[in-house]
């Protein structure tokens, strides 16, 4: 059993380890994963005594329930895992076979085989050392998870513009690391303790990515359309590329109504900057008698494309 002292030490020993980097691999990143670690392991333990509670050694109803009996784990190992799962990051350090994390433990007097432990949960982590592997151990799949809720939710987005920014890329090329990475991390969690931390915290990046495109990219044109029917009738909505929804209605996948009345032509479009003027004016379409409607057609001239946005 290690010493809960030895974590103890390991705390003040990564802060000096990463004195002066503001990276997104700093001391503060790695006492992040050491909490997220722990609580982890506390749930997990907490989850597996409930169930073993409530199942007794009943297998037949532990199956029919679909319930999950986590892994008994060294919660030192776990928390040593953690705290030293940076210590040989090799963009921070040019050292081999966890030389930082096993010269710690071995001045600690940690015994040969719980440094084996440690480090075999410590190199379970990497993300792009390990992508499709699941740890082997409990310590590694826990220190994993642990590691990768913090790339996600509130933090993993700070640091990963502040990682960007450090390293010269642009926010577009930083965005793309969200959909490169991050936005596949809850589907890679292995406990499911995990996984319930990291539900809010993809809700919350996805929240993010489309506030951020509400913001920054230009307002795409809408279009009120009216298509003519196979049986003369007339269709009416809006779409952002008319031409295109014309070809999905005759595709059979559009609107039930068009669905039967196929082929159908489109006869006019008008443009709009944004949906709400789009939705107000097919409204106002659909109101029209057919008369008032094959009025406005004939008054586009035939030049579908002519007319200018309008704030109406």
């Amino acid at each position: 059993m290690i010493d809960e002292r030895v974590s103890e030490s390991a705390i003040e020993y990564v802060k000096e380890l990463f004195a002066g980097n503001a990276g997104g691999h700093d001391a503060a990143h790695t006492l992040r994963v050491y909490r997220n670690a722990m609580a982890i392991a506390e749930r997990e333990a907490r989850g597996r005594g409930a169930i073993a509670d409530g199942l007794r050694d009943d297998k037949a109803v532990r199956e029919a329930r679909g319930a999950q009996i986590a892994e008994p784990c060294d919660a030192g190992v776990v928390a040593l895992a953690a705290l030293l799962h940076d210590a040989d990051d090799y963009k921070l350090f040019h050292t081999e076979n966890n030389e930082n994390a096993r010269g710690f433990m071995e001045r600690s007097g940690l015994t040969a085989d719980e440094i084996e432990a440690v480090c075999t949960a410590i190199n379970a982590v990497s993300f792009s050392k390990n992508r499709g592997r699941r740890p082997e151990t409990p310590e590694g799949r826990i220190v994993q998870d642990a590691d990768r809720l913090d790339a996600i939710g509130a933090v993993g987005i700070a640091r990963t513009f502040s990682f960007g920014g450090e390293h010269g890329r642009d926010m577009d090329e930083s965005v793309q690391h969200f959909y490169d990475k991050l936005l596949l991390l809850k589907d890679m969690m292995n406990t499911d303790a995990a996984r319930e931390m990291a539900a809010t915290r993809h809700a919350f990046m996805e929240a993010f990515l489309k506030e951020l495109r509400a913001e920054t990219e230009p307002p795409r044109q809408c279009y009120a359309y009216i298509l003519k029917c196979a049986d003369g009738t007339y269709y009416t909505g809006w779409t952002t590329d008319p031409e295109r929804r014309a070809r999905v209605h005759n595709s059979g996948k559009g609107a039930k109504y068009t669905r039967a009345r196929r082929p159908v032509e489109l006869v006019y479009c008008e443009a709009f900057a944004d949906k709400v003027a789009a939705q107000r004016r097919e409204w106002a379409i659909k109101q029209l008698t057919r008369a008032e409607k094959e009025e406005l057609i004939k008054s586009t001239n035939n030049n579908l494309w002519s007319m200018e946005a309008s704030d109406e």
